[in-house]
């Protein structure tokens, strides 16, 4: 009888305890922020939560139902965030946990707060090379710049805190509010925002890249914080890729944390833009890349730049030469030509030749015959095994001998992009690029390239982005932004004629079916050009809709032949992607699955290359 007595009295005080809560609640404008819940007013609902938990930020319940508002805005990030400070309040919470779960689900390239902020928490950066000396760069002296415009005194200190535990001193710390030009000298400079924070071994490894590389300005990965002290939550890390301008031009933020060589950059004070700074750097010498997080940005919680536009100038009048393979398959080839020539700005300057690989189906002949007579294609006929690199090269010289402009095709897609041939005229203008490929997507939208990873499934290339979905960027929006790739495609292949005669066309010998693509873009790469991916050409594909997947023995002997040739002649730089940060680990095609600390020599091996990662060496002998 004591012990029911008990439990009455115990569940009748929880009960007028939850009451006088929810009267606070509706007091403080709980109610109001749950109407506008329900009614799916994401913004009205989350200021309503966030006001009630400035004065009661113990309150769970509250602090729960602000994580889910947050999840069904998309605001993942934040909702992640709010779901690991509540953990770490409750950590038996078994709705939080489900919560969590639920959060990870809706995406899955970007890093889950929850499980970056553990490999943060465990990090810790390696020491230095025995060879780099704590005073790297002659004359022995650093000065620190803090861009501090309109930045709060408590941000700026929050900097000069983190450069005074850095490992190798700095000579002289300045201040600058943008009033007037930055005093400094032909002397290194480490730029930083105030509120960025420096690892104390991070001064250390940019002055080691520098010297190592003789770069004009060196860089690393850094990430982002909210919050203070033992409260402080990281997250968004950008693993970035080696250098490159065209990378950089797109880039959805700049690095935290540059050391330049000099101070006598004009730049600084006229932009706030370090990827400006970076690409003037460039423009002087070489910029070195360290695979290491070196610095955090404090408290930026809010949504990621906007990513910005690729220069370019106008599309010019050059003639395209669209070449496209096929082996029957008339009622896939047809839809192909027709989304062509319907979305090109320039129809006229626009050329289709059908190589006819030895059809037999009757209607695929007379589609072949109707469209020539319309003047829509011209047909090079060559009925021999299928060898795609040397149709393609037979193609190329022959017929298209007079075009500006070589696009190789495969015949089982349709293109999505309006005005798509000025698009790839501006691309094959910009300095240096000499390849551009295309984003294909599955017919259920989902990703099927977005650039090609080499060396990621076990040695071998694979398709980025394979199987994401439409709205997925991947990490810094890779998957949405034309940037360099290491290889693309050749199911859409746009390439200038210099460089295809430049490199001799495709190897028709080693590689007559698989990767003709990606040898002909390492050599592409070796000639000093640059492949480069662009997000905004898109295209639907079936894949391999006529010749049919490598599922057969003999095929699969035949794919395997051509990649162990692939490895011979290239050696290592086939499974070297300078694109892919090695901190990243993939899982099969998940291509960043996991995270892991590069060692001190995986480190060095990077930074000792990253000034010309991009270009590719042949494998000697």
């Amino acid at each position: 009888m004591g012990r029911e007595w008990l439990e009455r009295v115990r569940a009748g005080w929880a009960a007028m305890v939850a009451r006088r809560r929810e009267r606070l609640r509706r007091v403080a404008g709980v109610a109001r922020a749950d109407d506008a819940r329900r009614g799916s007013d994401w913004t009205t609902a989350v200021e309503g939560y966030r006001s009630y938990l400035l004065r009661r930020p113990r309150d769970i319940g509250v602090g729960i139902r602000l994580a889910r508002t947050l999840h069904a805005a998309g605001r993942l990030d934040e909702a992640e965030v709010l779901i690991v400070a509540l953990q770490r309040a409750r950590p038996d919470k078994a709705e939080l946990a489900e919560l969590a779960a639920s959060v990870r689900a809706a995406r899955t390239a970007s890093v889950p707060v929850a499980e970056y902020e553990a490999f943060r928490r465990a990090l810790t950066l390696p020491e230095l090379p025995p060879t780099a000396p704590p005073t790297a760069l002659p004359p022995g002296r650093v000065t620190a710049l803090i861009d501090a415009r309109d930045a709060s005194a408590s941000r700026i200190e929050l900097t000069r805190a983190s450069l005074r535990r850095s490992e190798v001193s700095v000579d002289a710390v300045v201040v600058w509010s943008g009033d007037q030009p930055p005093p400094l000298e032909a002397q290194p400079v480490l730029l930083l925002d105030a509120g960025v924070t420096l690892d104390p071994r991070g001064l250390g490894w940019l002055l080691h890249a520098a010297q190592a590389t003789g770069a004009a300005a060196a860089y690393g990965d850094d990430d982002q914080a909210v919050g203070e002290g033992e409260a402080t939550i990281r997250l968004r890390p950008a693993f970035r890729s080696a250098f490159h301008p065209l990378d950089l031009a797109t880039a959805p933020s700049a690095p935290a944390a540059i050391l330049f060589r000099s101070g006598e950059l004009g730049g600084f004070a006229t932009t706030r833009d370090r990827r400006v700074l970076l690409a003037e750097a460039a423009g002087s010498g070489t910029v070195a890349h360290v695979p290491l997080v070196l610095a955090t940005a404090h408290d930026a919680a809010g949504s990621p730049a906007d990513v910005p536009t690729m220069g370019r100038d106008g599309p010019g009048e050059t003639t395209i030469l669209a070449i496209i393979p096929t082996r029957d398959e008339g009622a896939v080839l047809e839809k192909m030509i027709a989304s062509l020539r319907s979305r090109a700005s320039r129809p006229d300057r626009l050329d289709i030749l059908v190589v006819d690989n030895g059809s037999r189906d009757p209607d695929t002949l007379a589609l072949l015959a109707r469209l020539g007579d319309e003047g829509r294609i011209r047909v090079l006929t060559i009925d021999e095994p299928f060898n795609w690199s040397r149709l393609n090269n037979l193609a190329a010289a022959g017929a298209g001998a007079e075009a500006e402009i070589l696009l190789f095709a495969n015949n089982d897609m349709q293109m999505l992009t309006e005005g798509w041939d000025d698009r790839l005229r501006q691309s094959l203008l910009l300095p240096g690029v000499g390849v551009v490929g295309a984003r294909l997507v599955y017919p259920n939208g989902r990703i099927q390239h977005a650039g090609m990873a080499l060396g990621a499934l076990d040695g071998r290339p694979v398709h980025e982005g394979l199987g994401a979905s439409p709205d997925d960027g991947g990490p810094l929006d890779r998957w949405r932004r034309n940037r360099p790739a290491a290889a693309v495609t050749g199911a859409f292949m746009g390439v200038r004629r210099e460089v295809f005669e430049q490199v001799g066309g495709f190897n028709a010998v080693e590689f007559a079916v698989g990767c003709n693509d990606i040898d002909f873009c390492l050599r592409v790469r070796e000639q000093g050009w640059s492949v480069l991916y662009a997000a905004d050409l898109e295209l639907f594909h079936l894949e391999s809709h006529s010749r049919g997947h490598d599922d057969g023995e003999a095929r699969m002997r035949r794919a395997q032949g051509e990649l162990e040739a692939l490895f011979r002649i290239w050696g290592d730089e086939a499974r070297r992607d300078p694109g892919r940060n090695p901190h990243w680990v993939n899982h099969e095609t998940l291509l960043y699955y996991g995270l892991r600390q590069p060692d001190r020599e995986a480190a060095e091996a990077w930074i000792a290359r990253s000034t010309d990662l991009w270009r590719v060496r042949r494998r000697e002998g």
